[in-house]
């Protein structure tokens, strides 16, 4: 005999389901629940579009030399931290061979 789980229940839970995780290929698979007519299938006709993004990529030449020069400012420290690095573990080889 098979006992029956209880589900867990969650405070913060309101029961949505934010993606529907039942795709052919899964192990967990259910043709039933896919071919089931109260699931609503949306199709790309009648999808309503994303909302529009705040930012649309358009950077001018002053904005983008400034954020390379903002990348290379925040890697140099570990770039100069593994060079050092080589260069001590160099001597260090270096002065134990000779």
């Amino acid at each position: 005999m098979k006992t029956e789980r209880k589900k867990k229940t969650y405070a913060d839970d309101d029961g949505r389901v934010l993606y529907d995780m039942n795709l052919e290929g899964f192990k967990w698979y259910d043709k039933a629940i896919d071919s089931d007519p109260r699931t609503p299938k949306t199709s790309a006709k009648n999808a309503t579009p994303p909302p529009p993004r705040p930012y649309d990529g358009q950077v001018s030449k002053k904005e983008r030399r400034a954020l390379i020069l903002a990348a290379y400012r925040a890697y140099l420290p570990m770039l100069a931290s593994i060079v050092a690095g080589f260069i001590i573990v160099m001597f260090i080889i270096k002065w134990w061979l000779s």
